[in-house]
């Protein structure tokens, strides 16, 4: 069969078949940067999920154990090597309980910035006082809970790169 002006239809030319590759080329980049963006997306959620846990436990920790409220907040407590401690509470009594206060704050601390170091990448923790009140911060990806202060805030919002979460806790 011949098309217009009397020249027969062969198929497709090596142009059309490059053009077409380039289109798809750039269709599945296009994708494959979207899926990267959601997979760390998805990945910054987690983060921030995770963090919101470990920030909540330690609030409600403080709050059951409010007569160590001097040893949560100490800066020392929240920096240097992390060293086991462990206490097990078996009794709400004083007279039959094994531990004091302060043991039980050191073994709270411990397991708080154990868990943060595990559940999220270079995570940290720490107590830190905010306008009237003390605040937990959990920071994580090379954020420092220090960077996540008041001061930190540009327009009602940290900076882009600021990973970590900040709950209040106890009023002053």
């Amino acid at each position: 069969m011949k098309g217009i002006g009397g020249l027969g239809h062969r198929g497709m030319s090596l142009v059309e078949v490059l053009v077409a590759m380039l289109v798809l080329g750039i269709g599945v980049m296009g994708y494959a940067a979207l899926q990267l963006r959601a997979v760390k997306m998805t990945e910054d959620t987690y983060s921030r999920s995770q963090a919101m846990a470990i920030a909540q436990d330690l609030v409600e920790r403080i709050k059951v154990n409010i007569n160590a409220e001097a040893t949560y907040t100490a800066e020392a407590s929240w920096t240097g090597d992390l060293v086991e401690q462990s206490c097990f509470v078996a009794s709400p009594d004083s007279v039959t309980r094994p531990c004091t206060d302060l043991q039980v704050a050191a073994a709270d601390i411990y397991e708080t910035r154990l868990t943060a170091q595990t559940m999220l990448p270079t995570g940290s923790v720490a107590v830190v006082p905010c306008a009237s009140i003390t605040c937990v911060t959990v920071a994580w990806n090379e954020t420092t809970t220090a960077s996540c202060d008041e001061s930190q805030i540009i327009d009602g919002e940290r900076g882009a790169n600021a990973n970590c979460v900040v709950l209040p806790t106890i009023a002053d």
